[in-house]
């Protein structure tokens, strides 16, 4: 029996009643088996039919039976987001990002978990609850992380992509700025204006100009 916290996560929390296949057969007058093979992507329906059922499974806002797909094959649906506390400042970008990250995530058809990570995480080497508990199917690692602690994090085996980072070592997808370039024409500009006496200002351990 799925419990009313589970069934919330999925289907928010307006309790009404969820468009099944048959309420879409009904609306176009053909079998639930015919809605079933369309939406599945199975053979049996023509093209035109298909696009048919496509489209009114849009208008009537179905959604798939995700928990129930998940029981089957052992997936969650989720992903998991670790940010370093420290980057999570009040109106940071950092929180921007994260924003639109759910965002999309809830497009494909999967829920975004975000869990801080705290400077004595990484220092003593504490796993993520996430990871533990094992309710996610990949990860997010966003804002730069001690290496130490992404090497704990990733012998997980979890699927990873970095944003707004990334270390040389590691083979892996990354979502960055050009900081090279942009510190470049940054200087370039002050020299332009004059300025000869320029600095960073910042933190080398967590930079990659």
């Amino acid at each position: 029996m799925i419990s009313l916290r589970l069934y919330l996560r999925y289907y928010g929390c307006i309790m009404q009643k969820p468009v099944t296949m048959k309420d879409i057969a009904n609306r176009l007058s053909v079998s639930s088996v015919t809605v079933s093979k369309a939406l599945g992507g199975k053979e049996g329906v023509s093209e035109e039919v298909r696009n048919q059922i496509i489209q009114v499974a849009k208008e009537m806002g179905y959604r798939k039976n995700l928990i129930a797909k998940d029981m089957r094959d052992g997936t969650t649906h989720n992903v998991g987001v670790l940010i370093g506390e420290r980057h999570m400042q009040r109106d940071c970008a950092y929180m921007r990002i994260q924003q639109e990250l759910n965002k999309h995530l809830l497009n494909q058809g999967y829920y975004g978990i975000v869990e801080l990570i705290t400077s004595e995480d990484e220092e003593t080497g504490k796993i993520p609850r996430l990871l533990c508990d094992n309710k996610v199917d990949a990860l997010v690692l966003l804002g730069q992380l001690r290496p130490s602690y992404v090497k704990t994090i990733l012998a997980f085996g979890f699927p990873y992509v970095f944003v707004d980072f990334f270390y040389e070592n590691y083979q892996a997808d990354a979502v960055i700025s050009d900081n090279m370039y942009g510190g470049y024409s940054l200087t370039n500009h002050l020299l332009a204006l004059g300025h000869r006496m320029i600095s960073f200002v910042g933190n080398p351990m967590y930079s990659n100009v």
